[in-house]
């Protein structure tokens, strides 16, 4: 079936104020612990609450929904493992193979959010009944100001974490696995146990007593799906910088968090620091992450919650100032937590993202990593074109030498050949079918250009086709020479 488009262009475009990369990741989190984002109306209107969410962040040009499936101890799915959260026992779906699906469908990646270390409190253990964790194996966990945590320091805790994300990427259609609260509780001196490691070079162990988690984690998952992306949800400031302090709380020296490892050994493919800051604890911190790591795999995550009267009472500005200032660092990457927040339109924040920002949209950039080296594709083949008033009809091949999934960028201009690395000319991604319908809604709308490209998925996008048409009448095309389809 043809995929007809109608394309509007807000005087944003003139503006010129999409994003100067067609490749990023725009993530957003979707928290299900105490229902804060979801579901709120019960089981009977989940489904419909859900679509509707799914169906906003589409709209937002979101990407990437990370959902949360492993809570405190317990997952939103039936597991062989862990009980299922009391919140999804009545459900008669799967939810997370419905959030999936439904995430799919409308173009955007899921990644199942786990939440690691903690597992509760004596009263989560007890709604959790005998498949808790901490009474099936109380020797991987100990108690530290009211609350249960997985110990890092127990070899046996990167076997039992890495066997849940096993579990979710062997029955589950997952795009990543991402790790939350991949680290030491805050109150760190209180880990590791002595059983585990002495008090010497306590720093030192407690990075690779997290790293050994994240290494494990990654070779299970990856011996079963190779492309699924390993991520970790990480502190917001690294280390101390040359002229601001941590004040003894970052991700490196306090909490365990070696992320130049991970990343150099192919452990993880993408790192989300959680900069739920403002003024000198956010910016220094952001600057200090593009030092270290560069601008592609890592995604500063911004916290929208705090635009809420009672977590913050932001104005909305800071957030805007806290893109900008990513943006003319060259980092295109950011996320969002939470989704609750752009539901609502806190402040205006979905308005100035959806009409400032992030009106255009763009293709999540293929991760190149140790794990994942990039991968040459071959171009869509046997482009077929057609014209009807002022419907463009294209049609065409897949790609001979691409395994898995396929989708289809269509680009449009009024310059030849299109440039395609501009994400200005983006008319559609994830175009699924060997074919696609333009219908301009304006004058301004009307190309003379075209291209298709093809992408994996693992998002490695081929050199593009090109299709010129000098004039609005019926006519069909032949390849030329020059690599251009020409009509005739």
């Amino acid at each position: 079936m043809f995929r007809l488009r109608v394309l509007f262009f807000s005087l944003l475009v003139a503006l010129n104020l999409f994003s100067q990369s067609k490749n990023a990741i725009r993530a957003v989190w979707l928290t299900t612990a105490y229902g804060l984002d979801w579901p709120h109306k019960g089981a009977a209107l989940s489904r419909d609450e859900m679509d509707a969410m799914l169906d906003s962040f589409y709209e937002l040009n979101i990407n990437t929904v990370m959902f949360q499936c492993r809570i405190r101890g317990d997952v939103v799915y039936k597991s062989d493992i862990e009980p299922q959260n009391s919140i999804f026992r009545d459900f008669d779906y799967d939810v997370l193979d419905y959030v999936i699906k439904g995430c799919h469908r409308r173009g955007m990646e899921c990644h199942a959010w786990m939440v690691c270390i903690p597992v509760g409190t004596d009263r989560t253990v007890r709604s959790n009944g005998n498949m808790s964790v901490v009474r099936k194996k109380k020797n991987i966990v100990q108690k530290s100001a009211g609350q249960w945590y997985m110990n890092p320091a127990n070899p046996a805790t990167a076997a039992y974490i890495a066997g849940l994300a096993s579990e979710i990427t062997r029955k589950y259609d997952i795009d990543g696995i991402h790790l939350d609260y991949i680290r030491y509780p805050d109150n760190y001196r209180d880990f590791p146990s002595r059983k585990w490691a002495s008090a010497k070079n306590a720093s030192q162990q407690r990075r690779n007593n997290i790293t050994a988690i994240v290494k494990k984690v990654s070779e299970e998952v990856r011996k079963i799906k190779g492309d699924v992306e390993i991520s970790c949800a990480t502190i917001g400031k690294y280390a101390d910088t040359r002229r601001f302090s941590s004040f003894g709380w970052n991700a490196y020296e306090s909490l365990g968090q070696d992320v130049g490892t991970w990343l150099e050994k192919g452990y993880v493919d993408v790192v989300y620091p959680m900069l739920y800051f403002s003024d000198s604890n956010f910016y220094p911190f952001v600057a200090d992450w593009k030092e270290r790591f560069g601008t592609e795999r890592i995604v500063p995550v911004l916290g929208i919650y705090k635009l809420d009267a009672v977590e913050g009472d932001w104005p909305l500005g800071e957030i805007e100032r806290q893109i900008n200032f990513c943006r003319n660092l060259g980092i295109e990457n950011i996320g969002f937590y939470r989704a609750g927040y752009l539901m609502e339109n806190t402040k205006g924040i979905s308005f100035i993202l959806k009409n400032k920002y992030m009106w255009n949209k763009v293709h999540r950039p293929s991760v190149v990593s140790v794990s994942h080296p990039e991968i040459s594709v071959g171009k869509p083949s046997g482009v077929k074109a057609a014209l009807s008033g002022k419907c463009l009809s294209l049609e065409w091949s897949r790609p001979a030498d691409v395994c898995g999934e396929v989708s289809y960028i269509i680009y449009g201009s009024d310059t030849f050949p299109v440039d395609t690395s501009n994400p200005g000319n983006i008319i559609d991604i994830d175009v699924k079918d060997c074919r696609y319908s333009y219908l301009p809604v304006y004058s301004s709308d009307e190309f003379r250009y075209f291209a298709v490209s093809a992408m994996d998925a693992a998002g490695n996008e081929s050199e593009p086709v090109y299709i010129s048409m000098p004039d609005r009448r019926p006519r069909y095309i032949d390849f030329v020479e020059s690599g251009a389809y020409l009509f005739r």
